[in-house]
């Protein structure tokens, strides 16, 4: 398979996860993150999947229908084999891309282990080959970035953006790099700083 890496806006659309197990949990948070909003289905609720039930997270206590699944961004179909089987049909017929945990051969898209810092977010993909070394090599690059890294980088971008509507010319492009340089040495030292406290 060849995947394209992309990023998807899922605070314009609803995400609809089918099933309600400790992996459909898992999945949720990620997507709250992101500022989704979830449409959980599944006849019974897992205990696990009850605390994040609320204004973003919507249950519907039963399986989806063919016409419930229009709109979406994407499916998550963490439910049952055989319910997987008909949702990924039904997701086929009108075009909606689903993932299938742990199933990377019955997905169209696949998740990445994420790395968030507000909007600076860094996926790590093995294309389903072994994801628990995507999550390890997540966890390495963390140290790279501190948790203020996000809220730095919206300065920046305040910065940039004023550069770019104040200045014309070379200058500008003088102006940028000198800008990006100066954000980059900062954040090696904010790096080296958090590697360095116990």
């Amino acid at each position: 398979m060849g995947y394209y890496p992309v990023m998807v806006d899922v605070g314009k659309r609803a995400v609809a996860v089918v099933g309600s197990s400790p992996v459909a949990a898992h999945k949720i948070p990620g997507l709250l993150a992101a500022g989704a909003r979830v449409d959980l289905f599944s006849p019974q609720l897992h205990p696990a999947c009850h605390p994040l039930i609320g204004e973003q997270v919507r249950w519907y206590a039963r399986y989806p229908e063919p016409s419930d699944l229009t709109g979406y961004a994407f499916i998550i179909a963490a439910a049952p084999p055989a319910v997987n089987r008909t949702v990924i049909g039904w997701a086929e017929q009108i075009g909606l891309w689903v993932n299938v945990p742990d199933a990377a051969s019955a997905s169209t898209i696949l998740m990445v282990s994420q790395l968030r810092r507000q909007e600076f977010v860094i996926g790590v993909s093995t294309g389903g080959l072994a994801p628990g070394l995507a999550k390890r090599i997540r966890r390495e690059l963390e140290p790279l970035f501190p948790r203020g890294f996000g809220l730095a980088l919206r300065e920046f971008g305040a910065i940039r953006r004023q550069i770019l509507t104040t200045t014309e010319g070379p200058s500008r492009r003088a102006e940028l790099d000198a800008a990006q340089e100066h954000f980059v040495r900062q954040w090696h030292a904010a790096s080296d700083d958090e590697k360095a406290t116990p």
